[in-house]
């Protein structure tokens, strides 16, 4: 049976496995704004067998932008987006076949107010926030800026905040995509948590998006894309490229909360090729450096190691660990006489571990440690006997720059589980992981990169406050932007250990 084409009985199994009695919850739209990802959020919903649904229809307001669907319509075909996306807009008539309309006299125990209008009734509501505004036209107005944007759900008994990344492709569909995945996400788990109060008022209406902020969106879209094919086809795109240095524990990156006066030494590439995501690891009196290679010609990464002499120089690469999918993000770490790796291999939908048969060069995968996940740059840390697995995740149409999930287990082998239901951060600012977390001055550190402006754009240095099961929090303390001596694009990586510093930049 499905719950999709609104039949009650489709959630009959699900509500079978919870104990708790099904509420009545309406889910109240704007038929003139109407998305796809509402009807993924209904049909979610209906998933957890909590809710009997019907909808309500009849808070029409303002229509969409002038031009805005043809923009979208545009943009599916000039960047090849397939399938369903979240930014899609849908006709009334897809929800109403989709699920039964709520009767003014049929009472509701909650109400998901998603139309941004003022609503009447007793029944308590949750409403999505856009920097403190019920209006859609903040969220558009954020997405094309772009400029930060804060998603809250007003009357939720447990208050979440995230801030997504809008700042990626200049494409609008792929940013509205990210922001309506994060939505969505805080949607359903407001709905798990309750609501505490009624909503409340929001702010004053924003000035409306019109066919002249679309049309320069477009504009900007097309030079950029323009710009990437041109860049691709000189061979003179910008790339990463990684550096390293001799430092005492006073004059760390860590400690110091900027760059070295001096610089680093920064490990050539021949031009067919870049190097970045640099791990540090000893053996025998030799200091490994193993990044990820990724050759231009073949468009995939493969995990390569070098060494360093006295002065931080970093030697000629040598690949060591190659797989039919992408690999990168080679995070090293010894526990109990063995070498492990976790790369990067978000392509494959897996995180595997990898033990070292002979450093540096032979490495056998002996785990998956989660399977079916978009990952990326998974970070192992132990405390107090705890494994702990740092993850930038990929849910449904979203983002990897903005949302960090956790896991934990008892052993380095597994099993791994979840540490929490649902993200423990969505922050473009400082989710994604960037190197290993330390110790230093009795705290817990976190290096994350800040992908607010652009992928990999600045590195975050946080404190963690708290990692338990019960939940995670972290203080962001500052954030170090590439410059002179290390002018770039980007900084995205931070590693420190035996007396050497790694970082990678992009020029």
């Amino acid at each position: 049976m499905t719950a999709r084409h609104g039949d009650p009985a489709g959630s009959v199994d699900a509500a079978a496995a919870d104990a708790r009695p099904r509420a009545d919850l309406t889910v109240r739209l704007d038929p003139n704004r109407l998305w796809r990802w509402h009807l993924w959020l209904v049909d979610e919903i209906a998933a957890t067998g909590r809710y009997r649904i019907a909808l309500d229809l009849s808070a029409a307001g303002a229509p969409m932008p002038r031009g805005l669907g043809l923009l979208l319509d545009l943009e599916r075909l000039v960047f090849r987006l397939r399938g369903e996306q979240a930014a899609e807009p849908i006709p009334a008539e897809t929800m109403r076949r989709a699920w039964p309309l709520a009767r003014t006299s049929d009472p509701a125990d909650l109400v998901l107010d998603l139309s941004g209008c003022a609503g009447a009734g007793d029944a308590p509501v949750l409403r999505p926030l856009f920097d403190g505004s019920p209006d859609e036209d903040v969220l558009l107005e954020r997405v094309m800026e772009p400029a930060g944007l804060t998603l809250t759900i007003d009357g939720a008994a447990r208050p979440e905040r995230a801030r997504p990344e809008v700042a990626g492709r200049p494409v609008l569909t792929e940013r509205l995509n990210n922001v309506f995945s994060a939505l969505l996400g805080l949607c359903l788990r407001a709905l798990d948590g309750g609501a505490a109060s009624g909503a409340g008022a929001g702010s004053p209406a924003p000035r409306r998006p019109g066919s002249t902020d679309l049309a320069a969106f477009a504009a900007r879209a097309a030079r950029a894309k323009v710009a990437r094919s041109l860049t691709k086809l000189s061979r003179e795109a910008p790339r990463w490229r990684v550096g390293a240095r001799r430092t005492r524990d006073e004059d760390l990156v860590a400690r110091t909360l900027r760059l070295p006066p001096a610089g680093y030494t920064i490990l050539p590439d021949d031009g067919r090729r870049f190097y970045a995501d640099p791990f540090l690891l000893q053996a025998e009196g030799t200091t490994y450096v193993f990044v990820e290679e990724f050759p231009f010609d073949t468009q995939k990464g493969i995990i390569s190691v070098g060494t360093l002499d006295e002065s931080g120089r970093i030697s000629a690469m040598r690949p060591v660990l190659e797989e039919a999918h992408h690999l990168s993000y080679p995070h090293v770490l010894e526990h109990a006489g063995a070498t492990y790796m976790v790369p990067e291999s978000c392509n494959s939908g897996t995180i595997c571990l990898y033990r070292a048969v002979r450093l540096p060069d032979i490495w056998e995968k002996v785990a998956v440690l989660v399977d079916g996940l978009d990952a990326s740059d998974s970070t192992l840390h132990r405390q107090d006997g705890v494994w702990w697995m740092f993850a930038a995740v990929r849910e449904r149409q979203g983002s990897r720059n903005d949302t960090l999930c956790l896991f934990t287990a008892p052993d380095i082998l597994g099993p791994w589980t979840p540490a929490q239901a649902g993200p423990a951060l969505i922050d473009a600012t400082s989710a994604r992981p960037a190197g290993n977390l330390f110790e230093m001055d009795g705290k817990l550190w976190r290096p994350a990169q800040d992908c607010s402006r652009s992928y990999g754009g600045a590195l975050s240095l946080c404190t963690v406050e708290r990692l338990a099961p019960e939940g995670y929090a972290q203080t962001r303390i500052t954030t170090i932007e590439p410059r002179a001596p290390l002018p770039g694009y980007g900084l995205h990586t931070l590693n420190f250990a035996y007396g050497y510093e790694v970082v990678d930049v992009v020029m």
